[in-house]
């Protein structure tokens, strides 16, 4: 680790590296840069059209992810290639270097850069969550801090508590299936003993099983 730098710096690189952004707010420094006509390979390459149309979906999507990083890590390249190029010019002009001008162009920089690192942690935990058993899984979640490590400093506290709430889950559930086998076991030996003891309508004919008398009877109630 190197010297400290000023709490002001420290918490914009902590929180853009490990936090989800305001939208509003990231998308006004997102729009505020664009790569200049002449570096136009400063940009996110494409897959070629005759490639992309033949790829599994999930490829693409694993690679659509990977765009938007890139894309952030351009976006971060964008106000410092602005800085370099203001800086050349007044240093050949002879004139001296506004700080007024360099601190929102490094500081917008630095949030871009964040940001990608950030997008970056969560691809990572993508890909390691097939990996991971299906009842933990949650911890691959947007909403799980991130820490110095990938998953948190929480982890075994998140794994404890995911593991009390699938047992009460599974509890609930078994209770749930056992109170319906009960219902169903009792309705069909209910059925078996009033069909045991034969029970007939008035006119002599065995008792429908919805209640009605006879099938014409039935049909009639159906009719609108």
């Amino acid at each position: 680790m190197g010297p400290e730098v000023s709490e002001v710096v420290a918490k914009r690189i902590n929180d853009s590296v490990s936090k989800k952004p305001l939208e509003t707010k990231f998308k006004e420094i997102q729009d505020k840069y664009k790569t200049p006509q002449n570096c136009r390979l400063l940009c996110v390459p494409k897959v070629n059209l005759e490639l992309w149309h033949d790829l599994p979906r999930n490829t693409k999507t694993k690679d659509l992810g990977l765009q938007e990083i890139q894309k952030n890590l351009v976006k971060a390249a964008q106000p410092m290639v602005q800085l370099l190029d203001s800086v050349l010019k007044n240093q050949s002009e002879k004139k001296p270097i506004e700080m007024a001008t360099v601190i929102p162009l490094v500081a917008d920089a630095v949030t871009l850069l964040g940001h990608a690192s950030y997008l970056t942690s969560l691809k990572r935990r993508e890909f390691l969550k097939p990996d991971i058993a299906q009842a933990y899984q949650s911890v691959c979640s947007k909403s799980n801090p991130m820490s110095t490590y990938l998953f948190g400093d929480e982890l075994p506290k998140h794994i404890k508590e995911i593991s009390e709430v699938n047992k009460i889950a599974k509890k609930t559930m078994s209770r749930t299936h056992g109170h319906a086998s009960s219902r169903r076991s009792g309705y069909h030996n209910d059925y078996k003993s009033n069909s045991a003891h034969g029970r007939y309508s008035q006119r002599g004919g065995r008792r429908h099983f919805l209640g009605y008398g006879n099938k014409a009877a039935y049909a009639e109630r159906r009719q609108p």
